[in-house]
């Protein structure tokens, strides 16, 4: 069975890009630890305008929402921003 992998949607990018080089480089291990378990479960999950089931996941400082993309065995991705403080 091949490996799932992981995309950003554009705004996930975008957002990425705006994280100081420590964080995004942190970050892609996190991401690479999501896709080789893609089944855990999100800290929240909701669904979306297309009705997919958004999972998001709270790492660190950050909230990484992303859906499950079977066909193709990847994580999207979606939005990355701040986790909210308590």
């Amino acid at each position: 069975m091949a490996p799932y992998t992981w995309t950003f949607a554009r705004a996930a990018g975008v957002s990425f890009q705006g994280l100081s080089t420590a964080r995004r480089i942190s970050l892609l291990g996190d991401l690479d630890r999501l896709a080789s378990h893609p089944f855990r479960d999100g800290h929240l999950r909701y669904t979306d305008t297309d009705t997919r089931e958004i999972r998001v996941w709270v790492v660190e400082d950050l909230m990484i929402h992303y859906w499950l993309d079977h066909a193709v065995r990847e994580v999207r991705i979606t939005q990355i921003e701040p986790a909210e403080s308590p």
